[in-house]
């Protein structure tokens, strides 16, 4: 804890001791003094308890005739804010320094707040030097506002005038910005009301409606079956005995599938002349065999081709049904036994 007191005592000092130094160095820079006719000087002497006194001497011969338009109430401000002693030299020079800046800022006021604006802009960033930042601020104001009192009561008078018609058309953008804002809120507003409905509408709509398969199943496989096909002939990697036994099973399964589809048809002409339909239980009794098939051929025919979901309805809980029905599709081999 000492440490860190410590610590922030020695950065204090060492900011406080830069404030002088760095307004000496913007003050060169400003009106383009050399650095050799200011040297700032800093002597450390321990007095009482051991304290660290610091004394500030401003060794000049240019001081009293350089131009220093903001200068002096800053110097005079850190003289009385740090404990510096100043010898007679450094003295009188700031006092002749207070008197030549504040009338060289009545002569060229537009370059005194120029150089204000630069020497402000040049400034180390930190605390330690928002007292000068402040005074600089002042000043820039204070010659703004000669300026403008400077000026006959007639320009002053135009003056005022054009600053208020500018106030005032600024006012009127604002508010046309403002205007076309709000009916842009309102617009916005309105739509997306309609928009909810609408989506609320189409919502409603789509739980509503039955999944639809499409028609023309069969041909559509048939078709995608020809593509594919197609693409095996025309491609240079595909060996030609492999296109063979292709076009060969796609042969024997389009030729299957319409055995299949009229099949189906059959069957469900006979059930729709006979007025019934087919019961759970009967899927389980001696002619589960004959049943089955005429779903699934009737799926068949009316849905989209998906090998898994024809294998999965022709699951039936006895093995003799599914070996009846496979018995029925052209070609199939006998049963063992």
């Amino acid at each position: 804890m000492v440490g860190w007191q410590i610590r922030s005592v020695r950065r204090k000092l060492l900011a406080a001791r830069m404030v002088p130094v760095v307004a000496m160095w913007a003050l060169s820079q400003l009106h383009q003094v050399p650095s050799q006719q200011v040297q700032p000087m800093w002597h450390q002497e321990v007095v009482g308890t051991g304290c660290v006194q610091s004394r500030w001497e401003c060794r000049s011969a240019a001081c009293p005739t350089v131009d220093r338009s903001w200068m002096a109430a800053t110097f005079t401000h850190h003289t009385a804010s740090f404990p510096r002693v100043f010898s007679d030299n450094g003295g009188s020079a700031a006092a002749a320094v207070q008197q030549h800046s504040h009338a060289q800022a009545q002569a060229n006021p537009s370059a005194a707040i120029k150089s204000l604006e630069a020497a402000y802009a040049r400034l180390p960033q930190g605390d330690a030097f928002d007292s000068v930042r402040m005074e600089i601020q002042q000043k820039i104001v204070s010659a703004k506002r000669f300026i403008t009192t400077s000026k006959p009561l007639g320009v002053q008078l135009d003056s005022c005038r054009s600053a208020v018609q500018r106030a005032e058309n600024r006012m009127t953008k604002a508010e046309e910005s403002i205007a076309a804002a709000q009916i842009q809120l309102q617009e916005a507003d309105v739509d997306r009301t309609r928009l909810l409905i609408e989506l609320s509408q189409l919502g409603a709509q789509v739980a509503t409606t039955p999944f639809q398969y499409p028609s023309n199943s069969v041909e559509s496989m048939f078709s995608a079956l020809a593509n594919v096909l197609a693409d095996m002939k025309s491609s240079p990697i595909a060996p030609p005995s492999l296109i063979e036994d292709a076009e060969n099973h796609m042969a024997c399964l389009m030729s299957g599938i319409q055995a299949i589809s009229q099949m189906a048809q059959a069957s469900v002409t006979s059930e729709s002349g006979a007025g019934g339909t087919i019961d759970d239980e009967l899927a389980t009794g001696p002619d589960a065999a004959s049943t089955v098939s005429g779903r699934s051929l009737r799926r068949a025919a009316s849905e989209p081709y998906d090998p898994l979901l024809r294998r999965t309805s022709l699951r039936v809980k006895t093995p003799v049904a599914a070996a009846g029905f496979y018995s029925t599709l052209p070609g199939a081999a006998p049963e063992p036994g």
